[in-house]
This record gives C-alpha cells, sequence and structure tokens, in this order.
C-alpha cells in the first residue's frame, strides 16, 4: 500500500518542477523550502495521526515492512512480533475506540542483555527487548535466550508464552503491568534485576 505522505512529497517535487519548467520566477528559498517539506512528509508519519485500521496486523502491514510473526493482543495495544532481514523486531500497535493506529512518535524500546545486571557473571548473553505502552508502567517483554531447554519467570508472576521462529531456539514473551526497576527476572533458576545498572568488574 502506497503511503499517504510519499503521494504528498512527489506532489510537492512535481509541483516544483511544473513551475521551473514553465519559467515563474520561484525564489531558491522558496524550492529549498518545498523540498525540505518534501523530506519531512516522506520521513514523518503525520497520515498515523488519522488513519485507522480494524485489525493490529493491517495498521502494521501498512507502516512496517517485514513478516508476521506473533501479535500479542492486549486492552489497549498489540505488539506486533516480525521478521526483517533476517533480524526479529517488534512494533507496537494502539487502539483508538475501536480501531487500530500506528504510532506517531516513536515507541520507547529498550535492547539489553539479561547477564550484563550481574556483575562478574560471565554466560551466554540472554537478548532482552523491552516495548513500553506510551501511557501507565506496562510493557512487553521478549527474551531469546541462545540455547534450548529454558525455564522463564519473573518476581511479580507473569504469564511467558513461548514461540519458535525456526527448530533452532525458542523465544518467550510476557506483557508486565506495573514494570519498574524492582522487576526482576529469572532465567533457569538465576535472578536478573534487568532494569538496576550494575557494572561488571
Amino acid at each position: 500500500m502506497i503511503k499517504i505522505r510519499y503521494l504528498l512529497a512527489v506532489l510537492i517535487i512535481l509541483f516544483v518542477a511544473y513551475i521551473w519548467k514553465n519559467k515563474s520566477k520561484l525564489r531558491i528559498s522558496e524550492t529549498v523550502s518545498a523540498i525540505i517539506i518534501s523530506l519531512i512528509l516522506v520521513i514523518m508519519p503525520f497520515e498515523n495521526l488519522f488513519i485507522k485500521f480494524d485489525s493490529p496486523q493491517d495498521a502494521f502491514r501498512y507502516a512496517v515492512n517485514g513478516t508476521i510473526i506473533r501479535t500479542v493482543e492486549q486492552e489497549n495495544t498489540a505488539l506486533i512480533i516480525y521478521g526483517n532481514e533476517s533480524a526479529m523486531k517488534t512494533s507496537l500497535i494502539s487502539l483508538d475506540g475501536e480501531k487500530w493506529k500506528n504510532p506517531f512518535l516513536p515507541v520507547r524500546q529498550k535492547l539489553l542483555r539479561a547477564e550484563d545486571c550481574m556483575p562478574n557473571l560471565y554466560e551466554v548473553a540472554t537478548p532482552v527487548m523491552i516495548t513500553y505502552e506510551r501511557k501507565g508502567n506496562n510493557a512487553y517483554i521478549l527474551v531469546s535466550p541462545p540455547y534450548d531447554d529454558v525455564r522463564i519467570s519473573d518476581n511479580i508472576g507473569s504469564v511467558f508464552e513461548e514461540f519458535s521462529v525456526s527448530d533452532i531456539h525458542t523465544h518467550f514473551f510476557a506483557y508486565v503491568e506495573d514494570f519498574n526497576q524492582n522487576y526482576i527476572l529469572n532465567i533457569n533458576g538465576t535472578d536478573y534485576p534487568i532494569l538496576q545498572k550494575t557494572s561488571r568488574t
């Protein structure tokens, strides 16, 4: 689907080209302004402010290029886990009334390694992707252990579901309410206070 902002940017460029072709006395500053506006239209997803979709999947397909792996729906948001260029990523879609919208502003995300919060703990790194909801203190947690036979839980009883993209590794995700500095992720019996900054020594 062609994005509206791309069409507007093209129309502005065509308008400037038409004026130049017809030898209009267009000042350089006006030309530069038109080019800048076109670039802003291409970069900023302004149509996300008013375009709504029937499902989070439809909203995702409009805004992002990628293959949907899993959709996690909650009361006000949905997390799309998707593959893009051999990497796994996430996108947050918001519910507006009975329709779904893509975010206008960048979603707050944090990618870290569980083991980095533990001093003198040298293990194979376990990537943890945190995607925050814009309102409130809730977040989605995506854990991707690089090994098999994994048990994951946390200190507030969140339910971790698992899925596999291939036969190599299993990934885990959970919707965590009241996500704060006291949050502790447990992997195979070891506690990781992932939001507490602890330097390795």
